[in-house]
């Protein structure tokens, strides 16, 4: 991976950057690549060394890592409750995998996970590919760590928390930190899953034919239909479908001339987060189409 500075950042940002303390272990999949999308992980190990990254795209990293070292230290202080930042590697569906573990609480016998996420997250409940891994860590302790998990939680921090909103809406999240359980699986199930997994990259892998990402992993908005109002750029009102914004439009009774403009749906990681969208044929489109 090539790291640019196209903010020509000072030289201390640039060596932080290029630092990566990063062990994946010899395992063939992580547990976070086990979960990307297929033509995602073939096209990041096919170009590998083509791929840019800037700077300003890795922010985000610099906390996650503060986090991280904070939390191990805290840990180390007490060695018979934590086990902190392990990596397992098991053999599994004639492949090797691993996993790194953030917390094991041997006391309240609970994996933790350290995730900082967007407050949208919580409230649309989009916790499934924190449930995926979560559990095929939980299966990697047991199998090779050979300690019990009973619980899973994420010890989540909302960078984007706001008191206001807190305040004013009861479904918002009323901390800027919390635990977010997850759901523990049958060992049984997570085996069944981590198989699937290994088998839809090794096709991709092997074959080089790369399945187009699904819309959820593209993290597609879907197309609305938009209730405009003459002399006004916002939409009075979105709909899924153009019936609801015509039945909306024939119902009102404000005098004001309406028309129906059609929003796109919009592949949002494609356009903006994907670091192998320029090795991509859809991705490549898609940011073609920016404006």
């Amino acid at each position: 991976m090539k790291i640019t500075n196209k903010t020509n950042l000072p030289e201390i940002i640039e060596e932080w950057a290029a630092y990566d303390n990063y062990n994946r272990g010899v395992a063939e999949f992580t547990t976070t690549e086990l979960l990307k999308p297929e033509r995602v992980l073939a096209l990041e190990r096919k170009h590998r060394e083509e791929i840019e990254v800037d700077i300003t795209d890795l922010a985000w990293r610099m906390s996650g890592q503060a986090k991280h070292i904070i939390f191990q230290h805290i840990a180390e202080q007490n060695p018979l409750r934590y086990i902190a930042e392990q990596r397992f590697t098991m053999a599994v569906a004639g492949t090797t995998i691993s996993g790194q573990l953030d917390l094991y609480d041997t006391k309240e016998q609970t994996l933790y996970d350290y995730k900082e996420s967007k407050v949208w997250k919580k409230i649309l409940g989009d916790a499934d590919e924190w449930i995926q891994q979560a559990n095929i860590n939980a299966f990697l302790c047991y199998n090779i760590g050979n300690f019990e998990v009973k619980r899973l939680e994420n010890i989540v921090i909302f960078k984007d928390w706001s008191m206001r909103m807190a305040q004013r809406d009861k479904d918002y999240p009323q901390e800027p930190i919390k635990t977010w359980p997850l759901p523990l699986w049958d060992r049984n199930l997570t085996l069944q899953f981590i198989q699937k997994r290994v088998s839809l990259h090794q096709k991709a892998l092997s074959n080089g034919e790369l399945p187009l990402c699904s819309p959820a992993e593209r993290w597609q908005r879907p197309a609305k239909w938009a209730a405009m109002k003459r002399g006004r750029k916002t939409a009075v009102k979105l709909f899924d479908s153009f019936i609801e914004a015509q039945a909306f439009i024939d119902e009102a009774s404000d005098g004001k001339v309406l028309s129906i403009e059609e929003r796109k749906a919009e592949d949002t990681r494609c356009m903006f987060y994907c670091d192998v969208a320029g090795f991509c044929p859809h991705g490549i489109s898609v940011r073609k189409a920016l404006p």
